[in-house]
């Protein structure tokens, strides 16, 4: 004996056309979804590779900045020896002339004097030399490092821009993700009485 349910026709009509509807929301939902995440990740592409080459442009001219800076330091400990040998050179002058002054001749005295005057005034020329140089590369350092400085603030922009992007498209994801499990029939009735015949 069969037990017979009364289903009314505009409830199944109106069930069968909920489903179809949420269905073809929920692929237009998929869809515009999977579109949004395609574009944020061809957004954080972009700007990784932009990073990539902004750190690249910075590299070669933080190694300009490193070579200028060894070379700054070699000058600096090559005048500061300099600076030392004129000093023992003009305290040995200064000992000579008390020394010998009147134990030698004096054309001898007058000679040697001129000698030892002699290398004290090229060790002299030699210091300007190694000062200019000094100064030539400290002027480069600070020229590089001015070319160097809105690049290192391109590059910060650039992370800050992927950082912000990132985060972004994680609370997209999220919001989304949630909008999508949150769609439900909108014809659907729950009071209807869907009338199922049962054997």
């Amino acid at each position: 004996m069969a037990d017979n349910h009364i289903v009314p026709q505009n409830s199944i009509a109106s069930t069968v056309m909920a489903i179809a509807d949420i269905k073809e929301s929920l692929n237009m939902a998929t869809n515009e979804y999977a579109k949004d995440i395609k574009s944020y990740n061809i957004q954080i592409l972009t700007i990784k590779d932009d990073i990539k080459k902004q750190k690249d442009k910075n590299l070669k001219i933080e190694q300009r900045l490193n070579y200028i800076i060894q070379e700054i330091d070699y000058s600096k400990r090559l005048l500061q020896r300099l600076n030392d040998n004129f000093i023992k050179k003009s305290e040995m002058i200064d000992e000579f002339q008390l020394e010998f002054l009147n134990n030698i001749d004096d054309k001898d005295f007058e000679k040697i004097y001129q000698r030892k005057l002699k290398d004290l005034i090229l060790l002299t020329e030699e210091i300007e030399e190694v000062e200019q140089t000094l100064l030539e590369k400290e002027l480069d350092r600070l020229n590089i490092l001015s070319e160097l400085e809105p690049l290192e603030d391109k590059l910060d922009e650039l992370e800050d821009r992927l950082k912000k992007l990132e985060l972004e498209k994680e609370y997209f994801e999220t919001i989304e993700v949630q909008n999508i499990s949150k769609l439900r029939p909108s014809s659907t009735n729950n009071n209807d009485v869907v009338d199922i015949e049962m054997d």
